[in-house]
């Protein structure tokens, strides 16, 4: 199973993600000229593929201005909501319920101050890794 997002692609590139890794992006490019050392590498990125794929931007910044009332509130109502589907779930059906949120909360039918903690830690986490990204991008554009 592969771990890639693309997020663009053509004959000769393909821009990506990795589901695990929310820092980076990944561009492989076939047929390219290329210099590489220990401390660097060099690409000759075609003008066509740099247009296909300078639109395509996985950046999310969407945390960055949350309060930590905003975050608080989306716990809850996430966490509230989860158990109460679980609750109703038929045993089947809660197999394939137990994935979603999982990573975030933890499983549904543990106790709510567990995914709600579990929750809060998760997009306060969240959050600053998008104002870290911010403030990289801010650093990157300055002279």
């Amino acid at each position: 199973m592969s771990t890639k997002s693309s997020l663009a692609h053509g004959p000769h590139f393909h821009l990506y993600s990795e589901t695990f890794d929310d820092a980076h992006v990944y561009l492989a490019l076939e047929g390219v000229q290329f210099k590489a050392s220990e401390r660097d590498v060099e690409v000759a990125i075609p003008l066509a593929i740099w247009e296909a794929i300078r639109r395509h931007t996985p950046v999310d910044l969407s945390f960055v201005d949350k309060t930590d009332e905003d975050i608080r509130r989306l716990v809850e109502s996430e966490t509230e909501e989860r158990t109460r589907v679980f609750a109703e779930a038929e045993e089947d059906k809660r197999k394939v319920l137990r994935l979603f949120g999982a990573s975030i909360y933890g499983q549904p039918d543990e106790p709510r101050e567990i995914q709600f903690a579990n929750g809060l830690a998760y997009y306060t986490r969240l959050r600053a890794r998008h104002s870290k990204l911010k403030q990289d991008i801010e650093d990157m554009r300055r002279p």
